[in-house]
């Protein structure tokens, strides 16, 4: 890899070309997708399932709905008990979603689950790349490289990472260009409102008024539609989930290897639950006053937008590895800056990094001892969470490397400066 501005990562490996790294990742992809569809297509619950996944858990909660026993998903005790009858699972799996999100859960109980998910997942993993192509443009390679292990996460657990990464995509599309339907995919994201607080907070501090007021009418109809369609008993429950969870959080009841948060790192090194979480609200503070900073100061746009799109993965005490392809959309956006700054051993820091970042997860699941059926046998919630430490160090790097002239005009500078002496 060469220090001259502009060269990508794709130098690490001499002789590789761009687009055979695109294509490589792409194509693995594309196989672990071939891959689950033939897992799903199997029977509908397989007994002693040890490898309960989220897409399991969706179509677990629109076969729920159908049996009219959705605000029972909602109850941890009772939604647990359904999972255990049905596969074994040997991991609590919450349901804490917004109602507009059972939407999605029950029109994929409508059809067999290997359709349903090759559909959602398929679908989703297409409009990901071709959003993350066009924001990212040139450093498509470079963007995709960095954000694959979160791609390949999602494909694998049937999550929706692909589906708020293509809505992250879509509303840095439309903001960068000033148009107010960027409220549209703002306003989807209350599928999941703590991985948009990053944009919401650039939204207000750039005074986007049209675009937050279409962001809260998209929620205020689609708040609608769900009380019209599931009955307005759902919001108790799904507040009642959400203090639920909280305590969960608290008592050590997720895989918090999994996570990538401030807060799983600091809980599985010993600290207290109320410690680490005040250490994650601090972060948080901090993570929103640097996108209204940056906001304020008149910065270049994409820069301005590619930092909130970093922020806003910081703020929520729950963010998991699949979370991590909204992370893509901020390299996406700020490569171009960064690529033309960054000297050659930075840039293999920062493709680490990433991957430890989005990657550790997956690294440590498949490193767990299992027995028969693919049961896990140790308990998952002692094993350490390292992936926050990871994208810290990610965030202080970009910022470092963000403030330095492009090593292009650095040179420059030298050569007049060396000629002037002699």
């Amino acid at each position: 890899m060469s220090d001259a501005g502009g060269k990508g990562f794709i130098q690490m490996a001499p002789g590789a070309g761009r687009m055979g790294v695109a294509v490589g990742i792409i194509v693995l992809s594309v196989m672990l997708l071939v891959w689950r569809i033939s897992h799903f297509s199997g029977p509908i619950w397989r007994e002693n399932q040890g490898g309960y996944t989220d897409f399991d858990d969706f179509y677990l909660v629109g076969r729920m709905y159908w049996s009219g026993m959705l605000n029972d998903a909602y109850v941890l005790k009772t939604m647990w008990a359904t999972q255990v009858a049905l596969t074994n699972a040997n991991s609590v799996m919450p349901w804490t979603y917004p109602p507009q999100f059972d939407a999605f859960v029950a029109a994929f109980a409508m059809v067999p689950k290997g359709l349903a998910y090759t559909a959602f997942v398929g679908g989703t993993l297409l409009s990901y790349l071709l959003v993350l192509r066009r924001v990212a443009g040139k450093v498509f390679t470079e963007a995709l490289a960095l954000t694959a292990p979160a791609i390949w996460v999602a494909v694998l657990c049937g999550q929706n990472g692909l589906f708020t990464g293509t809505l992250i995509g879509l509303f840095c599309l439309a903001f960068l260009s000033g148009r107010r339907v960027a409220g549209v995919p703002l306003g989807l994201m209350v599928i999941k409102p703590h991985l948009a607080i990053g944009l919401s907070v650039l939204s207000l501090a750039s005074r986007r008024w049209s675009l937050l007021a279409i962001a809260a009418l998209v929620v205020g109809v689609t708040s609608l539609l769900s009380t019209w369609a599931f009955g307005i008993a759902i919001w108790g429950a799904f507040l009642g989930a959400i203090k639920e969870a909280g305590g969960l959080l608290a008592s050590g009841g997720y895989p918090y290897f999994r996570m990538t948060s401030i807060y799983a790192a600091l809980f599985t090194l010993g600290l207290p639950a109320k410690g680490a979480l005040s250490v994650q609200f601090a972060s948080a503070v901090l993570a929103c006053a640097v996108v209204v900073y940056i906001a304020l100061s008149g910065r270049d746009l994409r820069r301005a937008l590619g930092v909130a799109v970093l922020a806003t993965l910081v703020v929520s005490p729950y963010c998991y590895d699949y979370d991590m392809t909204i992370f893509g959309i901020a390299a996406a956006l700020l490569l171009p800056d960064v690529l033309v700054r960054a000297r050659g051993f930075e840039k293999l820091a920062m493709l680490v990094l990433a991957w430890l970042s989005s990657g550790w997860g997956l690294l440590r699941l498949m490193s767990l001892p299992r027995g028969a059926d693919d049961v896990i046998l140790v308990d998952t919630r002692e094993v350490l969470s390292f992936a926050a430490f990871g994208y810290l160090a990610l965030i202080v790097m970009v910022a470092v490397v963000l403030k330095r002239a492009p090593l292009a005009q650095s040179l420059r500078q030298g050569a007049s400066a060396g000629a002037v002496r002699a």
